[in-house]
């Protein structure tokens, strides 16, 4: 196995994922808040690409329990349910609901891998479940850092790095690129000290100046969560791991 790391969303394309595992990350926040919305027991996710798209999706949802969750500039899209803060998903809200979700950059970089062999979501939340579904995986692995609007995060790039270093860790077999090996010595510069380490970021700075610390404080969490949702037929579920199926 050898793991690469990509750096924004646009970057992804239908030809470099094809017989790859790949795991994407937009650790501030959508991939954070999917991960916590599954684990509050959300039945499952449907990532689209815009606003109207939710809303037509909704639409034709009938009677199925929906609710629309994301975001735009970070801030809760107007007419939606939810924003796209891991806290606007607590189980008495989200427990056998239908997220329809769209956000500025994590719901495209999944529409850009939707053709990997496996698509799996990634964060800080769950990057241990994430690492231990990767070594049972015998193709190569693309991490996938959704990045902020066209350019590189810093998050996503911590993100990447702790996953690779537990992965990596142990396993002298798997290659490592040079792109993965970057993030992972970033990942092992901050690992003590996550949280601060992005409040300096760009995206970070974004956040605390709409008074959102102790949303970039819970995204830093490591393995907070023990599960790894899969993509499957646009739809995200959280996978069985003794199985390598979603449970329905």
């Amino acid at each position: 196995m050898k793991i690469e790391v990509t750096f924004t969303g646009d970057s992804i394309t239908p030809q470099m994922v094809t017989n790859h595992a790949v795991v994407v990350i937009d650790v501030l926040r959508a991939t954070s808040t999917m991960v916590t919305a599954l684990a509050n027991g959300a039945q499952e996710i449907i990532p689209c690409l815009t606003p109207e798209e939710a809303f037509q999706i909704l639409g034709c949802a009938g009677e199925k329990p929906c609710l629309l969750g994301g975001e735009r500039k970070a801030k809760i899209i107007p007419g939606f349910h939810l924003g796209n803060s891991p806290f606007d998903y607590p189980p008495e809200k989200v427990a056998g609901k239908i997220i329809i979700m769209t956000t500025t950059n994590g719901t495209k970089a999944f529409l850009n891998a939707a053709g990997a062999k496996l698509l799996l979501v990634g964060s800080l939340l769950n990057s241990g479940a994430v690492a231990r579904e990767l070594t049972q995986q015998t193709d190569d692995v693309i991490l996938a850092c959704a990045g902020t609007g066209g350019k590189f995060s810093y998050d996503d790039i911590l993100a990447a790095g702790c996953i690779v270093h537990k992965v990596s860790r142990g396993n002298p077999e798997i290659l490592i690129s040079d792109s993965a090996l970057m993030t992972r010595h970033i990942y092992e510069k901050h690992q003590h000290h996550l949280a601060e380490g992005l409040f300096q970021t760009y995206h970070g700075k974004r956040l605390l100046a709409l008074g959102l610390k102790e949303d970039i404080e819970f995204c830093t969490r490591e393995d907070f969560y023990p599960i790894v949702p899969v993509w499957q037929k646009g739809v995200i579920k959280i996978m069985d791991t003794t199985k390598g199926l979603m449970i329905y």
